[in-house]
C-alpha cells in the first residue's frame, strides 16, 4: 500500500477512518498545544501534511530538503525550531 509518492503515514492502515499522522497527532494535541507541534517530512510530503492536518500551523510544518537518517533529521528540526524561537 505505500509507496514513495505516498508513504504510509498518509494511510488510513488501520481501517479508522484517520492516516497514521493524523492518529498520532490527536494523541499528542491531549498533551501539549497544537502550537508546540511540529513536523518534520520531506519537501515532496508538505502538501499531504497540509492535508492531512489543516489545524496545524503551516510554519510548524518543516520540510527536510534532503532524505537522510534521524540524527539529521532531529538536529534540522533543532535548529528550525530554536530559530524561530529566537
Amino acid at each position: 500500500m505505500s509507496r514513495n509518492a505516498f508513504p504510509k503515514q498518509f494511510l488510513d492502515i488501520l481501517g479508522t477512518g484517520q492516516t497514521l499522522l493524523q492518529q498520532t497527532f490527536n494523541r499528542f494535541t491531549k498533551i501539549c498545544p497544537i502550537e508546540n507541534i511540529y513536523i518534520v517530512t520531506n519537501e515532496s510530503y508538505i502538501d499531504l501534511v497540509k492535508k492531512n492536518l489543516p489545524q496545524l500551523p503551516v510554519e510548524n510544518i518543516l520540510g527536510e530538503p534532503l532524505r537522510r537518517n534521524t540524527a539529521p533529521c532531529v538536529s534540522y528540526a533543532a535548529f528550525k525550531i530554536a530559530a524561530k524561537k529566537s
